[in-house]
C-alpha cells in the first residue's frame, strides 16, 4: 500500500470535501511547523461540524494506519468556529495544527499572522493540473484585488488548501416567467408574484457568508465595490449606493 504524507492527506480530504458541501472553505496550518525529523504523534484539526468535516473524518483512520499519526477532529458549529479561532490565535494558543476556515476569514487571520505558510515551512508545491484560483483563495496577501496597506509589498505565501468550492447560481421558475435579462426584470417578476403565501424572490440574508454570497454579485453587477485597488472604500460610490438601494 502506498504511504501518504501530511501534504497528501490535506489534498485527498480536499477532493473528498468538495463533493459533499457547498461551503467555501479551506484547511490552513495554524500550529507549529514540523519537519520530517520531528514527526508529530497527533494532528488536531478544528473543523466545521456536519457535511464539511464528514469526509475528513472518513480518512483519518487510513492516514493513521499509513503514517502512525493520529488525527483528532475537534468539531464546532459554523457560527462558533470563527470566534473560537480568533480567541485561540489572540491567546497564542497552539491547540490546533490545522483549522477549517471560510474564505472571507482570510483577511482577518492573514493580517494577524496567525497561520503558517504551507509552501515555505512545509514544502508544499502546487499541482499544475489544479486551477490557480483554487490556490488563490488560500494565498496571503491576496494575488488579486485590493490589498490592505499593511500587507502591501509582503511576499505571497500559500496558507490554506481549498477543500470546498462553489459557484454562484441564479434559478428561476420557468412556469412563472422567462429568464430575466436584467435585475429590473428580477425585481418586476418578484413584485408580480409576491403574495402572503408566496415569495417572489428569496434572499439569503443571514449574517456573514449567506448575505455576502447573495449581495456581492448584485453589488458588482451594478458597478459597485467594497474597496478599490488603493484600499479606498467604495461602498459610498454612486454605483454602490444604487446597488444597496436596489437590495433594500
Amino acid at each position: 500500500m502506498q504511504r501518504i504524507s501530511r501534504r497528501e492527506f490535506v489534498k485527498r480530504t480536499a477532493v473528498t470535501g468538495a463533493a459533499f458541501t457547498s461551503l467555501p472553505a479551506f484547511l490552513a496550518a495554524c500550529g507549529e511547523s514540523t519537519t520530517t525529523s520531528n514527526k508529530p504523534s497527533k494532528l488536531v484539526v478544528a473543523a466545521v461540524q456536519g457535511n464539511e468535516d464528514g469526509p475528513l473524518k472518513k480518512v483519518v483512520g487510513n492516514y493513521k494506519s499509513q503514517t502512525g499519526i493520529e488525527v483528532q477532529v475537534v468539531e464546532f458549529p459554523y457560527a462558533d468556529l470563527f470566534t473560537k479561532l480568533v480567541t485561540t490565535f489572540q491567546a497564542n494558543d497552539s491547540s490546533y495544527d490545522l483549522c477549517m476556515m471560510d474564505d472571507p476569514w482570510m483577511p482577518k487571520f492573514g493580517t494577524m499572522g496567525a497561520l503558517k505558510p504551507l509552501d515555505s515551512e512545509f514544502g508544499f508545491t502546487r499541482d499544475s493540473d489544479i486551477p490557480t484560483v483554487v490556490y488563490d483563495v488560500g494565498t496571503w496577501p491576496p494575488p488579486h484585488g485590493p490589498v490592505p496597506p499593511t500587507e502591501q509589498g509582503k511576499a505571497k505565501h500559500l496558507y490554506g488548501i481549498t477543500i470546498v468550492g462553489n459557484v454562484e447560481m441564479f434559478m428561476y421558475r420557468s412556469d412563472k416567467s422567462s429568464a430575466p435579462a436584467s435585475w429590473d426584470d428580477v425585481y418586476n417578476n418578484a413584485a408580480k408574484y409576491n403574495a402572503p403565501n408566496f415569495y417572489g424572490y428569496v434572499i439569503r440574508g443571514k449574517a456573514t457568508n449567506p448575505v455576502s454570497s447573495d449581495s456581492l454579485p448584485i453589488l458588482w453587477s451594478f458597478g459597485g465595490n467594497i474597496f478599490d485597488d488603493n484600499w479606498k472604500v467604495q461602498l459610498d460610490s454612486a454605483d454602490s449606493i444604487t446597488a444597496v438601494d436596489f437590495l433594500t
